[in-house]
């Protein structure tokens, strides 16, 4: 019996060690408080999300992603079918719950992307990008960066959705997002609120 154990063991303590080596830098002690947002905030994230994911799935999206902070969705990214992002765009402007839709999906065919592939990040430089940035929020002072997201798309487009306590962390974060080479330009969805 402790034989069929131990190896199931081995196997959890190996999936602990691998996703401990992903966690990202710990969060300064000034920067440990807890989001802003409310547990029912969360859970209705959440459930906008789910829908979101559905309709993600309905139109086949491959370059296409979401960020979302109390109600506010942004959907950003690329589709290679005009009529699909319209579509996909009337959709989600459908779901219960979203009390702002940030629309950045942007139509290009297939043709165009691979014509200026060598100017767009991809969704690995995106998601590599977008690291930089939250890696940046958490060592930089005065950024709470529980309370940001970040969505880089393959254009290399920073839009920063979220809530700063003030203006100057505001300010902060976008100029952290701002400071990644990779990104061009930084869209701003960042309300101010104590």
């Amino acid at each position: 019996m402790n034989r069929s154990i131990a190896p199931v063991g081995s196997l959890a303590m190996l999936i602990v060690l691998v996703v401990a080596a992903c966690v990202p830098p710990p969060v300064k002690v000034g920067q440990r408080a807890l989001e802003d947002r409310s547990t029912s905030d969360i859970v209705t994230d959440n459930e906008i999300v789910l829908d979101v994911n559905e309709l993600m799935v309905k139109y086949e999206t491959v370059a296409v992603s979401t960020e979302i902070y109390e109600q506010r969705l942004l959907v950003y990214g690329l589709l290679n079918d005009a009529a699909a992002v319209e579509s996909f765009r009337a959709d989600a402007g459908k779901i219960e719950g979203v009390k702002a839709l940030y629309w950045h999906v942007t139509y290009m065919s297939a043709a165009d992307q691979e014509a200026k592939k060598d100017e767009m990040l991809g969704i690995a430089g995106a998601t590599e990008a977008k690291a930089t940035v939250e890696a940046n929020w958490l060592e930089a002072d005065g950024v709470s960066s529980l309370n940001f997201r970040a969505g880089i798309d393959p254009l290399a487009t920073a839009y920063i959705l979220g809530r700063a306590k003030s203006a100057a962390e505001k300010q902060k974060a976008l100029a952290e997002a701002g400071n990644v080479p990779e990104i061009k330009r930084v869209v701003d969805y960042v309300e101010v609120r104590p």
